[in-house]
């Protein structure tokens, strides 16, 4: 399969990205990753861990590509590019921006997906889709408690979504509100503490996007 075909635009609502937490027990995880995929279609999963060590990064990794790979669902690792062919994921999530694509594609070749984090600057966000990225992503989308980052507007997505061909994310600080307002806007909707941080995940996530939830 082309890296591309996993991130065809297959319907006109955004597609689910989940992102996971940054600290993982490893047999929890993947329980509740499992019950997930039930209850909803996922495009893709990044592993989006704190852990500096490479044996605990490359262990679990691997745990997770066997339960993604049953599932069939695309994984991605956020910034650890080299890990990429090693370990036979998807590609990489790169969170510096236009920075390092250029870099990362000429490493990784076209064989891979290359995504890359562009905050709230659409200026870094097209650099990034000239320099080889197959998808950005941009956030937060709603002011969060440090208040140190600017939201990015609707606007930008459905701007992004008109005159821009590589698929755009919605990531960071998302809500009920939000969502419903990005539902014809964006390609992807990323997910992360909005359901990780909650005592029940499967009604987190209907709650959040009751209308790509079934059961």
């Amino acid at each position: 399969m082309h890296r591309l075909d996993y991130f065809m635009i297959v319907s006109k609502q955004p597609q689910i990205y989940l992102i996971s937490p940054p600290q993982i027990k490893l047999d929890d995880f993947l329980k509740k990753l499992k019950k997930i995929a039930q209850k909803v279609e996922i495009s893709c999963l990044r592993l989006s861990l704190s852990s500096s060590l490479e044996n605990n990064i490359i262990e679990t990794t691997i745990n997770v590509k066997s339960l993604t790979d049953s599932l069939g669902i695309p994984i991605l690792i956020e910034d650890h590019y080299k890990l990429v062919p090693q370990l036979n994921l998807n590609g990489v999530h790169l969170t510096n921006g236009s920075k390092s694509v250029k870099h990362v594609r000429k490493h990784l070749g076209s064989k891979y997906i290359i995504g890359a984090y562009c905050g709230n600057s659409k200026h870094n966000a097209l650099i990034a889709a000239e320099n080889g990225a197959d998808y950005i992503s941009m956030g937060p989308l709603v002011t969060q408690n440090l208040g140190n980052e600017d939201v990015v507007p609707i606007e930008t997505f459905s701007w992004w979504s008109e005159f821009i061909e590589i698929p755009i994310v919605a990531e960071g600080a998302l809500n009920k509100h939000i969502i419903e307002e990005l539902s014809s806007n964006t390609d992807f909707i990323a997910i992360t503490n909005e359901i990780w941080d909650t005592a029940d995940i499967e009604k987190s996530l209907k709650d959040l996007i009751p209308s790509m939830t079934a059961g």
